[in-house]
């Protein structure tokens, strides 16, 4: 793709709402050989002290594709959540997003030590 249409992508990302500054205007190649590590850690220092808010636990439900099935799963809104309901809250996240195979939610359950009648799921 020639470097005018990663421009034409950095305006498209602009109109819809989304911040421009993190993604540059540069082709795949410099951005993941030259560019990616600094701007990896230059955001990871500014993300250095950062606490658990309702906006970080639905940004974290977003990126699992999970945010709409945790409603049904969870008993509060992701807004009334308390600090001490939100590891549970994630466990749940995690497990919807493996439940689509009954092996990947038991190995799921697994590496969250759950016990062994929890994880158990019976087939159809």
């Amino acid at each position: 793709m020639p470097p005018s249409d990663y421009r034409n992508r950095s305006r498209l990302r602009r109109r819809s709402g989304r911040d421009t500054r993190v993604v540059p205007a540069v082709g795949p190649q410099r951005w993941t050989t030259h560019e990616r590590e600094r701007a990896l850690k230059r955001a990871t220092q500014r993300v250095m002290g950062i606490e658990w808010s309702p906006e970080l636990v639905r940004l974290v439900f977003e990126e699992l594709y999970i945010f709409d099935e945790i409603d049904g799963a969870l008993d509060l809104e992701i807004e009334n959540l308390s600090v001490r309901e939100i590891p549970t809250a994630i466990a749940i996240a995690l497990l919807i997003r493996h439940s689509w195979r009954a092996d990947d939610l038991a190995y799921m359950s697994r590496r969250l030590k759950l016990s062994r009648a929890s994880s158990r799921v019976k087939p159809r």
